[in-house]
């Protein structure tokens, strides 16, 4: 049994952490076996070249478009007889959705993440038809269904040429594809691209040097959006509502850590980063504050050794400075912190404006209590907030910034803190005298739980 209250034996590494990993071949098959008995067909659009025994990321997969609607149900039950959680669903176009699902175990986060499609389509503008890819699908010797090698190129190239991105690798795939079909893939061009860029498209696939194909990329592009059919009404509306509702609602999540210097929050952020990860688009860390105004520190901050060292400011000048804070945060929010959400970001801070309660002598603060708690009454306040909590004796064995005394004190008033916050936002308090992965894996639980329940009610599904 540990002896909690030997500093040794609490020491915080993050090599010791929890991981994360994908779904292994048994859940994979066991989910698309489920959508090729209750759809009309599936194929996986690319990636499957270790697929699937061996997944690494998003698993991308068109149905018919009158098959697209059944997935939420079918993907929610799918979840709860396989033990995971449903806890992100992404609407990245009105014919495109993304699920996420994972599962807590010990020592890892199993993920499952499923981008779905019927039509291929951007801004509202159909670029391929579900329809016709399925209705030449193939099935690949592993046992899944996978596009006829035109279409998988005709899909392929337009994704790419309409992000305008493309690089070698991309290219090297396409090669491939066109070497398997010529005839079908060049008809696919003949669609899409006037003679003169598709004989440069030709060439390039046929002797797999796209160097050309690149540096016309943004011609290539406008080319192939004048070939398509323009967006009608109904479509323009769809695509708007569903931006608004991203916009709306986003689908990042805001978390804040607080607690004593010694707590933890350094190593438990940069465990938590990468176990999290595959649950977002991206991951963003800021210290203290957005940074908006002012400028920010985050990148080059320099380790604080002794915190109390300098004076308090005078009353004016604290009272500038919580102008200064408040304004930042305020604005930090909506032109930084609220964008990264909508594009479904992790927004992780290491300590917040709440700090200047707790130890006002490290920010030379000295303005009176009250107000300092007013103004935090109309400040932007995180999804979740985690107190970071030890006794003061394993405080002080891993950081001697100050002194057992204060120790004892910040960690009171951090414990009356989470009382107080609790009224405005999930708050809780995290033991860091556990071993890390354990702290890991109770954050990353409540993670989970309140996107799992945030995604229940957005869409109007159990739990």
């Amino acid at each position: 049994m540990t002896d909690r209250s030997d500093a040794s034996s609490v020491s915080i590494s993050p090599a010791s952490a929890p991981r994360a990993c994908y779904a292994g071949e048994a859940v994979v098959r066991e989910f698309f076996e489920m959508i090729e008995a209750e759809c009309a067909g599936y194929c996986i659009l690319g990636g499957y070249e270790t697929f699937p025994m061996h997944i690494t990321s998003d698993i991308d997969f068109m149905v018919h478009k009158a098959d697209h609607p059944k997935l939420l149900s079918l993907v929610k039950s799918f979840s709860k007889r396989n033990g995971l959680r449903l806890i992100q669903i992404l609407d990245h176009e009105i014919t495109a959705r993304a699920f996420v699902l994972v599962r807590l175990e010990a020592r890892e986060a199993i993920y499952l993440w499923l981008d779905s499609c019927s039509d291929y389509r951007c801004d509202g503008q159909k670029r391929l038809e579900a329809a016709s890819i399925l209705a030449h699908r193939r099935l690949h010797p592993r046992g899944f269904w996978i596009p006829a090698p035109a279409d998988e190129f005709d899909y392929y190239l337009v994704k790419k040429v309409g992000k305008g991105e493309f690089s070698a690798r991309h290219g090297t795939h396409l090669s491939r594809l066109y070497a398997e079909d010529p005839h079908g893939c060049r008809d696919a061009l003949g669609k899409r691209w006037p003679p003169a860029s598709m004989a440069k498209i030709c060439d390039a696939a046929a002797t797999d040097d796209w160097a050309g194909v690149t540096a016309s990329i943004t011609i290539l592009r406008k080319e192939m959006l004048d070939s398509l059919e323009k967006a009608d009404a109904a479509s323009w509306l769809m695509e708007f509502t569903r931006k608004s509702r991203r916009v709306l609602a986003p689908v990042g999540c805001w978390i804040t850590f607080l607690g004593p210097d010694g707590s933890g929050k350094s190593s438990l952020i940069e465990a938590l980063s990468e176990m999290a990860e595959p649950a977002f688009r991206n991951v963003h860390s800021y210290h203290l504050r957005p940074g908006w105004l002012l400028g920010g520190k985050n990148s080059a901050r320099r380790p604080v050794t002794d915190p109390h060292a300098l004076p308090s400011r005078s009353l004016l000048a604290s009272l500038a400075k919580l102008a200064v804070f408040w304004c930042d945060y305020v604005g930090g929010y909506w032109l930084r912190v609220r964008p990264r959400m909508v594009h479904s970001t992790l927004v992780i801070f290491d300590r917040y404006f709440h700090d200047l309660l707790v130890d006002s002598k490290r920010y030379r603060y000295s303005a009176p209590r009250w107000l300092t708690r007013l103004a935090g009454r109309f400040l932007p306040v995180p999804d979740l907030v985690f107190i970071l909590d030890a006794p003061p004796e394993v405080l002080q064995a891993r950081k001697q910034e100050v002194s057992l005394a204060e120790c004892t004190r910040q960690r009171d008033a951090y414990k009356s803190l989470a009382e107080d916050l609790q009224s405005r936002t999930r708050t809780v308090v995290i033991d860091t005298s556990l071993p890390l992965d354990e702290c890991v894996r109770q954050v990353a639980g409540e993670i989970f739980r309140y996107l799992e329940a945030r995604t229940a009610r957005r869409y109007g599904i159990g739990a």
